[in-house]
C-alpha cells in the first residue's frame, strides 16, 4: 500500500465514522466513482489519483467541513470542538466535522447552511488539487445526542453569543454587535420559516429549507472569510427546487436591501433604528473599494439618452453619470478616471474614496404568499417590489440598490476579506416588520 493509499485510508475512515462503505468518490470532472471498501481504493487511484469524497452516501450525511480562505491556517487547533480532519493548501484550511451517525439530509441542512458547507459537493481528500493532511483525529466529535444547530452554533462560533433580557446592557451576537434593545426570549425568533440555499450564483440545485427565524438571523450575523463573494447563498423565501426562477418562488420570509452610495454606516444604522424594526446590518463583499469600471459604451449610451450623443468623455462626464446613480457627494467629487483598452473594448476605471456599503435583512412577522396576493405570478411579484421599497422608504427614502425588489434575488452569505471583519454589525429592534 503506498503513502497515498494510507493517508486516504485513514483519512476516509475518520470521515465515515469508521464504517467500511460504500463511498462516493468523485474524479476531477465531478463523475462518481463508487468503492465498495477500502481494500479496492489502491486500483481505484490507479485510474484516479485526486478523489474527492461526498458528504452523502446511501442518501445519509457522515460529515460536513468548511473552507477557510487565506488568514486562517492553523486557527482550528483552538476551536471547540476539534474538527475531526484538517487539510491544508497554501494558506486555506479545510475543516471536516464527522457524525458519530449518519443523518438524514434535512437533519443536518441547516447546519451545513450554517458553516458554508454544499452538502451535494464534494470534499477534497489527501492530494486531491494540492491538498495535504495537517490532522486526523478518528473520534467522532459531533454526537447525536446534542445534534441541534442551536447548540452546534454555539461550538462553531468564535464569538460566544449574549443572550440578554430586554433593556440588559448591549453586546456582541455571533459576529455581530447589538446596537439597541434586543429580547432574544422573543418567541417569534423560535417560530419557523423556509429560505432556500444554492451553492452559487450558477447553481441549478436550489433547495428551501425549514429553520426557525432565530437560526436564519444567526447566519446573516456571522462574518466569512472569502476572496470571492460568489459562493453559498440563499434566497429569502420558500422556492421550488430547482433553478432560481421568479416563478418557482411561492412565498417570501424576509426582505433585504442593499445600500451601495457609500452612505455612512452610523447614518444607515440610525435610520433603522428609528424604525423600530428588527434588522441585521452588515458590510458586504464589496465594501469599501476604491475603484470602479464603467465600460466606455455605457457611458456613451447614458451620452445619447440624455441628448448628449458624441460628447467627449471628460471628469464632469463621468462625475456626472455616477451622480446620478446616487453616489455620495463626497465620493463623487473625490473621482478621477482614465481610459484603458482600445478600439471596442475600452473601459473606464474610475478611483474614488472608500465607498461604504451595506446590506440591511429584515425579518417579516408572517410570509407573503404570492399567490395570496395577486391572480397571477406576475401580478404578485409587483405586489411583493413594494415591500422592499416601503421599507427603504421608512428609512427616510435611501437609494437603494433596485436589483432587491426581485423575489428571486440571491444574497450570498456575508463574507469579506479578514481585514474587515471588525466592521460586521447588527442593529435589533423590537418588532417585526409587518406586525
Amino acid at each position: 500500500m503506498t503513502d497515498t493509499t494510507t493517508q486516504l485510508t485513514e483519512v476516509l475512515t475518520t470521515l465515515c465514522g469508521g464504517q467500511a462503505g460504500p463511498f462516493v468518490l468523485r474524479d476531477q470532472d465531478d463523475e462518481p466513482l463508487y468503492l465498495s471498501s477500502l481494500e479496492r481504493l489502491d486500483a481505484l487511484l490507479t485510474a484516479e489519483p485526486e478523489p474527492y469524497v461526498d458528504p452523502l452516501s446511501d442518501g445519509l450525511v457522515r460529515f460536513v467541513y468548511q473552507v477557510e480562505e487565506a488568514g486562517f491556517v492553523g486557527e482550528w487547533t483552538s476551536l471547540t470542538p476539534a474538527p475531526s480532519v484538517v487539510l491544508t493548501k497554501g494558506q486555506s484550511e479545510a475543516r471536516f466535522y464527522v457524525l458519530d451517525q449518519p443523518q438524514p439530509f434535512e437533519v443536518v441542512e441547516p447546519l451545513a447552511l450554517l458553516l458554508g458547507c454544499d452538502l451535494t459537493v464534494a470534499a477534497p481528500l489527501p492530494g486531491s488539487n494540492g491538498w495535504v493532511p495537517a490532522h486526523d483525529d478518528a473520534k467522532p466529535w459531533l454526537t447525536t445526542a446534542t445534534f441541534s444547530v442551536e447548540d452546534l452554533a454555539v461550538l462553531f462560533d468564535d464569538t460566544p453569543a449574549v443572550v440578554a433580557p430586554v433593556a440588559a446592557a448591549l453586546g456582541k451576537h455571533r459576529d455581530a454587535t447589538i446596537r439597541t434593545v434586543f429580547d432574544f426570549q422573543n418567541p417569534h425568533l423560535d417560530e419557523p420559516v423556509v429560505i432556500t440555499g444554492g451553492a452559487n450564483r450558477k447553481s441549478v440545485d436550489w433547495k428551501p429549507s425549514e429553520m426557525t427565524r432565530g437560526q436564519v438571523i444567526d447566519i446573516f450575523c456571522r462574518h466569512n472569510v472569502a476572496s470571492d463573494k460568489d459562493g453559498p447563498a440563499v434566497v429569502l423565501g420558500s422556492m421550488k427546487p430547482g433553478r432560481r426562477l421568479n416563478e418557482a418562488v411561492e412565498e417570501m420570509w424576509f426582505a433585504g436591501l442593499d445600500f451601495d452610495s457609500g452612505i455612512a454606516g452610523d447614518t444607515l444604522a440610525q435610520a433603522i433604528a428609528d424604525t423600530g424594526l428588527m434588522a441585521v446590518m452588515a458590510s458586504t463583499h464589496s465594501h469599501l473599494k476604491t475603484t470602479t469600471v464603467e465600460s466606455m459604451s455605457s457611458i456613451q449610451n447614458w451620452l445619447t439618452e440624455n441628448g448628449r450623443k458624441g460628447e467627449e468623455i471628460t471628469q464632469a462626464v463621468v462625475r456626472q453619470r455616477m451622480a446620478e446613480k446616487g453616489l455620495e457627494p463626497s465620493i463623487v467629487s473625490s473621482m478621477e478616471f482614465e481610459i484603458v483598452g482600445s478600439g471596442e473594448d475600452q473601459d473606464v476605471v474610475i478611483t474614488h474614496a472608500p465607498i461604504q456599503k451595506w446590506r440591511v435583512i429584515f425579518p417579516l412577522a408572517a410570509p407573503f404568499v404570492i399567490a395570496d396576493h395577486a391572480t397571477s405570478d406576475e401580478e404578485g411579484h409587483e405586489v411583493w417590489r413594494r415591500v422592499p421599497r416601503a421599507l427603504a422608504k421608512q428609512l427616510g427614502g435611501l437609494p437603494f440598490d433596485a436589483a432587491c425588489v426581485d423575489v428571486n434575488r440571491l444574497w450570498y452569505r456575508l463574507a469579506a476579506r479578514r481585514e474587515w471583519r471588525e466592521r460586521f454589525e447588527a442593529r435589533f429592534g423590537i418588532t417585526l416588520a409587518g406586525e
